[in-house]
């Protein structure tokens, strides 16, 4: 219910779920990280929009997040940026968001963020969704990965977020459908 009202009152009530994927932030030491997209400051939605929210990151801590487990560092300000913040700059003002297991981490999908190192010695678990505008299409077709008979056995708020009632057609015969 939390999740919901969060996109509800951010996205819209009829949001769809753009993405859903796990993370597993391995524990290295610190000088044998390796450079990859999710220790690297990026955004998730890389879509100004004039100042207009179409997405947010709703982010499941299934681990403890803090500096010694990689918490995701977040450069506050630089959501709805039309311009790539310099390297230096993001990496001086990131803050880590440290946090409990079981916390729920929210925020514009367009802020540049990235995955600290973790060095705690144990993996560190969490599930992010994205959540957009029903009219953005999705990264994976939901609907059709999961099938009809799955989809049509859900109550139908989660039909709607899974993609339901936003799909595309694929022929002139489902068109005419």
């Amino acid at each position: 219910p939390e999740l919901l009202t969060l996109v509800d009152g951010s996205v819209s009530p009829t949001a769809i779920m753009h993405l859903q994927n796990g993370f597993i932030l391995p524990s290295l030491p610190r000088h044998e990280t390796p450079t990859i997209f999710q220790n690297t400051f990026h955004q998730d939605f890389p879509r100004v929009l004039n100042g207009y929210l179409a997405s947010i990151n709703v982010m499941f801590a299934i681990d403890e997040f803090s500096t010694a487990t990689g918490a995701t560092m977040v450069v506050p300000g630089t959501h709805q940026l039309t311009t790539t913040p310099d390297q230096q700059y993001l990496k001086e003002h990131a803050i880590p968001v440290e946090c409990p297991a079981g916390s729920m981490v929210v925020f514009d999908s367009t802020l540049w963020h990235a995955a600290g190192a973790n060095t705690s010695g144990h993996d560190r678990l969490a599930i992010n969704h994205q959540f957009t505008r029903s009219y953005i299409k999705q990264q994976i077709d939901y609907v059709r990965a999961l099938g009809d008979e799955v989809v049509l056995a859900q109550p139908p708020r989660t039909q709607q977020l899974l993609g339901w009632y936003t799909r595309v057609v694929t022929s002139l015969d489902e068109y005419y459908r």
